[in-house]
């Protein structure tokens, strides 16, 4: 039990490159929290992400950071990046570009994007028409099922029990689709360490539990992201809540990234 007031403040770091995970692994190799997204250059309201050989040294001037995803480690920091690295491409929900600058307050974006109520056929045929031109990839063979009308036995072969597709795959099965093909072509080209980048806090905490604080980050940032975490009421309930105040460090990239007022579902956006 927490008897009294406690506080921990989260240091997160500038913006890195996922290219220099390696160089930063001494940094990495402890417990802690992260953020990865991508970079695009703030003078252009629509394009796509830049690569680090574009972004030599991010500030808040010239580049806007997008986070994509809250992570956690309880170990070692840098081997959960490279496990994003490696398979970002086939195992996360891919975005048109031009909606990645805007889906973290899109009122239609889901909070949770693991749950039943959106990885299922009725979800998705009840958004289809609104989603179609701004998701390109899906790893929910429900869903998958729900945009190409494909049938069981078809084309797909499930990757994993948790109905996992790879890229190549679903690049097959819209062989016939030129339109889908070229979408997700240019969508997965984005998701590799070349246009990935993170920001992390390396913390060590015996009271707390990791999950909870990824699951307070989600809820601290003013847009969402499409990783796991615990619905709201799992922070609202615990004997945390109220009694622990997670700080932030005054750098400019946080001032940007969370909310003045604390944990909340409201998404302002960026």
């Amino acid at each position: 039990m927490i008897n009294q007031p406690l506080s921990i403040t989260l240091n997160f770091s500038d913006i890195q490159s996922f290219a220099d995970i390696e160089k930063l692994k001494n940094q990495l190799k402890t417990g802690g929290v992260y953020i990865w997204g991508f970079v695009f250059d703030k003078e252009e309201p629509f394009g796509i992400p830049m690569s680090h050989t574009e972004v030599f040294d991010f500030n808040m001037e010239d580049h806007v950071f997008v986070p994509y995803y809250v992570g956690k480690s309880e170990t070692n920091i840098a081997v959960r990046l490279k496990d994003h690295k490696s398979s970002a491409s086939k195992r996360y929900l891919q975005l048109e570009p031009n909606y990645l600058k805007s889906f973290f307050n899109d009122f239609c974006f889901p909070e949770h994007l693991d749950g039943p109520e959106t990885s299922s056929r009725e979800w998705f045929i009840n958004h289809e028409d609104y989603f179609k031109s701004r998701i390109v990839y899906y790893k929910s063979k429900p869903i998958l099922d729900s945009i190409y009308d494909l049938n069981d036995g078809g084309p797909f072969a499930l990757k994993s029990t948790e109905g996992d597709y790879t890229f190549e795959k679903l690049i097959n099965a819209l062989k016939s689709r030129p339109d889908d093909i070229k979408k997700a072509q240019d969508s997965n080209k984005f998701y590799n360490e070349n246009y990935m980048f993170f920001t992390y806090a390396n913390i060590e905490c015996s009271f707390l539990s990791y999950e909870y604080l990824e699951t307070y980050i989600f809820y601290s940032l003013k847009g969402k992201t499409i990783g796991k975490h615990k619905k709201f009421d799992f922070l609202t309930k615990s004997e945390c809540f109220g009694s622990l105040l997670i700080d932030f460090n005054c750098k400019d990239i946080v001032n940007y990234l969370f909310k003045k007022d604390g944990v909340s579902r409201n998404f302002p956006g960026y």
